[in-house]
């Protein structure tokens, strides 16, 4: 019994944390320049990630760890949701990064939240997400106090958070992140 009250009592949890997912946060210039700056960064109730790591599957079901490519080179980790709006509007915006920097190194592991394999799949298909995909659950949301979608972390190639941001950015401000990671 007090399991599955534990059990629900943490799927509330997770429905309330994913309801952030509509936010639009913007930064002004100096709070950006400070985040920038500070290292390891602090999300937004004051837990400070200098790594991560996680295990998870891609779309189709084979397991993978972060270790493949956090600390190995510059690697963006987009937490997102094929049933989130803000998610979807940014991804034309960093597949079109990641054509320019993939290049240079820098990988992006999209880990989807509260998604389907199937789901995810379709919808990376028809919006040219060309990237790792992962299909993440509640225990990796938990463990790195994601509160809302999408959430992106920067590492650079020792595997040290340079960059974090939670809720929609645009072209511009993920540059800014990619360019901090090279």
């Amino acid at each position: 019994m007090m399991n599955k009250i534990f059990s629900i009592c943490i799927s509330i949890i997770f429905v309330c944390l994913m309801m952030g997912c509509g936010s639009d946060q913007k930064e002004t210039d100096s709070k950006l320049q400070a985040k920038e700056q500070a290292q390891p960064q602090a999300n937004q109730t004051g837990i400070k990630i200098e790594t991560m790591y996680f295990e998870a599957p891609d779309v189709d079901g084979i397991a993978h760890s972060s270790t493949e490519w956090i600390g190995k080179g510059p690697v963006v980790v987009n937490f997102w949701g094929t049933w989130c709006p803000p998610c979807r509007k940014e991804i034309p915006d960093l597949a079109r990064l990641y054509a320019e920097y993939k290049d240079k190194g820098i990988k992006i592991i999209g880990v989807s939240l509260n998604d389907t394999a199937e789901k995810v799949r379709l919808y990376s298909e028809q919006n040219n997400m060309s990237w790792v995909l992962l299909v993440g659950d509640r225990a990796i949301a938990v463990k790195y106090n994601i509160q809302s979608v999408p959430t992106t972390y920067f590492f650079n190639s020792e595997g040290k958070l340079v960059q974090e941001f939670q809720g929609l950015r645009d072209y511009d401000s993920f540059k800014k992140g990619f360019e901090l990671i090279l």
